[in-house]
């Protein structure tokens, strides 16, 4: 009986160990690569007029891309930004980076497009388009590749 209790908490404690590990890597991954390749596609496959990308930068890793890609012009906005920017024009155009973790070592990277409209002090958030972008992660590289492009829609 202490046999099997000893094999079966040193199990536990490897599995746990080993779960741990894996989020540990891909936590310290450098994540401002991922969203840039996944903006590098989203910019390629879509026919945006706009020469200056405005995204919602709700998080640290959207604020570490670059001012410029390509030929577009990036800027990060928090809400007080899109607020500021709505008083001044009744609408504008926004972009949403997020991702989503699965239980194997891939992810998704969504970029979504909004058209957003200001009304009396209410802002209307309008789905203008979609990219979803799977990625894969090696471990023992620590680098992460494109898949595949999951969805996409305009």
């Amino acid at each position: 009986m202490k046999k099997h209790i000893t094999i079966l908490l040193s199990l536990s404690i490897t599995i746990a160990l080993n779960s741990y590990s894996q989020t540990s890597v891909v936590s310290n991954y450098d994540t401002t690569k991922v969203y840039y390749q996944a903006l590098k596609i989203y910019l390629d496959l879509t026919q945006i007029k706009e020469k200056t990308i405005n995204i919602e930068s709700e998080n640290t890793i959207v604020d570490k891309l670059p001012g410029q890609i390509e030929n577009f012009h990036i800027r990060n906005l928090l809400k007080e930004d899109i607020a500021s920017e709505l008083r001044k024009n009744n609408s504008m155009y926004l972009v949403r980076l997020d991702s989503q973790t699965n239980q194997s070592d891939d992810f998704i990277v969504s970029i979504e497009r909004f058209h957003v409209t200001k009304q009396k002090r209410l802002f209307f958030y309008g789905r203008n388009g979609r990219v979803r972008i799977r990625f894969g992660y090696d471990h023992l590289k620590g680098t992460s590749h494109v898949i595949e492009v999951v969805e996409y829609d305009q």
